[in-house]
């Protein structure tokens, strides 16, 4: 047993992924739905995950060649017609992981891009976030960022965002990391899940942002094993995991899942 899962739940998760790949390349959400950049983004991180709990779970996006023709389709796309921030750094980060060498024009594009989008006065904290994330992942951090963020913890997603820009992005806000904290306990239920605020019912992708909280606070929640608990109760079977239990298995949710074994890991070390 592994993060309470036996080991072979591992290799179905891989196969679940495997089975979202088109021949065209790139992922889909279902083996029936056309890939988009996010799902697979989705697929090439959770992949990432597996590979680490299990060696033998073996995958190379940059040997995979309809992959990479896929990829520089979608590179041309966004070059012509633009992507939405978010959308924008999925494309970045599997084109990074997948291409040995990527084409200067999209290098020059994204420079463009984050030298226009970083330097306005900017007020969308989840702009901001993948702004920033894009940035950094080329390591041009040393940008002028002006941004105007009024911190209102509407939700858990905003919580480990803002954490997320303070703790990696290198932006300074004003806020009590204690009043975070409680924050954050508010939004735990009692089947080890949290909800998107206080009294709201649990969802995987919600656990992820909070246990994402947690790590970025250097605090070890009291509940993790219960957590844990939540994150296995939403497999589904057949390697797929749902965003809460008894729910259809997604490849979004199961990237969740995966990313929130992961930091489960980190915070039990």
């Amino acid at each position: 047993m592994f993060l309470g899962l036996k080991k072979e739940v591992w290799k179905e998760t891989f196969r679940f992924i495997q089975a979202r790949k088109k021949p065209t390349g790139g992922f889909g959400a279902t083996p029936l739905l056309p890939s988009t950049v996010e799902d697979t983004y989705y697929a090439l991180s959770g992949m990432e995950v597996l590979k680490k709990i299990d060696p033998n779970l073996k995958y190379n996006p940059s040997k995979d060649h309809a992959l990479k023709v896929w990829i520089k389709k979608n590179i041309e796309h966004a070059i012509k017609f633009g992507f939405s921030a978010k959308t924008l750094f999925y494309l970045t980060n599997i084109t990074l992981k997948t291409l040995v060498k990527p084409p200067n024009r999209f290098l020059e594009f994204l420079e463009d891009w984050c030298t226009n989008f970083l330097r306005e006065r900017l007020s969308d904290l989840e702009q901001i976030f993948y702004g920033v994330k894009i940035a950094k992942s080329l390591n041009w951090l040393n940008l002028d960022i002006s941004c105007s963020v009024e911190i209102r913890n509407e939700n858990v997603k905003e919580v480990y965002q803002l954490l997320w820009l303070q703790k990696e992005g290198g932006l300074k806000f004003s806020f009590s990391e204690s009043k975070l904290l409680g924050w954050l306990k508010a939004c735990y239920n009692p089947d080890g899940g949290y909800g998107f605020y206080p009294e709201t019912t649990s969802y995987i992708e919600n656990t992820f942002y909070a246990l994402n909280s947690y790590f970025f606070l250097k605090i070890k929640p009291k509940n993790i094993n219960k957590t844990q608990a939540f994150i296995v109760s939403c497999y589904v079977g057949k390697g797929g995991f749902a965003r809460k239990p008894g729910g259809t298995a997604f490849l979004e949710a199961t990237y969740y899942a995966l990313e929130c074994f992961k930091l489960i890991t980190l915070l039990t070390l």
